[in-house]
């Protein structure tokens, strides 16, 4: 093989690659005619940062289908819990975004609703080798120091708050403990000095 032919299959089969690489990094879906590609904003998706739910949609011929405001949402779902983000149209013909800052870890699902072409749309996919990137936790990428992340603030803060309302319950023991030593102090003193003065009253008279 020549080499200008093969530095072209090189270039081709690189292009190939990154082509095969970024589709990976989306879902590929379909509701009726339309093709849905559903993932997220920014892969990889990390704990802490800026990202949102992106969606492209074509029509059978491949044609960009616009999405008006409002035409389509995604709810988002993940560790038990789940959250509705409106998708907002880009300056790209046929896509769409949401903003969501993801916190934990782990498994997301998208599940986009609406309509838009006039037609219904309901697809949904979870994140996998096959269809979008699960989120890591920011540690992953973090250099040189590793921060501890929200969650972990959070964990830490809710062990703390025990101790400290343990704390506090003590304190406000020992603060009614020595209130009531300090009352009986004066009293015990008052009759001291009051027993004093009447003696010398007595012995005066």
């Amino acid at each position: 093989m020549r080499p200008v032919r093969c530095a072209a299959f090189v270039l081709v089969l690189l292009a190939s690659l990154v082509g095969a690489s970024s589709a990976a990094a989306h879902a590929q879906l379909r509701s009726g005619p339309l093709a849905i590609e559903l993932g997220w904003a920014v892969e990889p998706a990390i704990t802490g940062a800026v990202n949102g739910v992106q969606v492209t949609v074509e029509d059978a011929a491949g044609r960009p289908v616009a999405i008006p405001a409002g035409a389509l949402r995604a709810q988002v779902s993940a560790a038990g819990t789940a959250t509705t983000v409106a998708l907002v149209p880009t300056e790209t013909p046929g896509e769409a975004r949401g903003t969501l800052v993801p916190t934990r870890p782990g498994t997301y699902a998208f599940r986009i609703t609406g309509r838009l072409d006039g037609r219904s749309v309901d697809v949904a996919s979870t994140c996998s080798a096959r269809s979008f990137d699960c989120v890591i936790d920011a540690a992953e990428v973090q250099f040189p120091q590793r921060d501890p992340s929200g969650g972990e603030l959070a964990a830490r803060i809710a062990r703390a708050e025990p101790r400290a309302q343990d704390a506090a319950d003590t304190a406000d023991t020992a603060l009614w403990v020595a209130i009531g030593a300090a009352v009986l102090a004066a009293v015990c003193l008052g009759i001291v000095l009051g027993r004093a003065l009447g003696g010398r009253r007595g012995h005066d008279g």
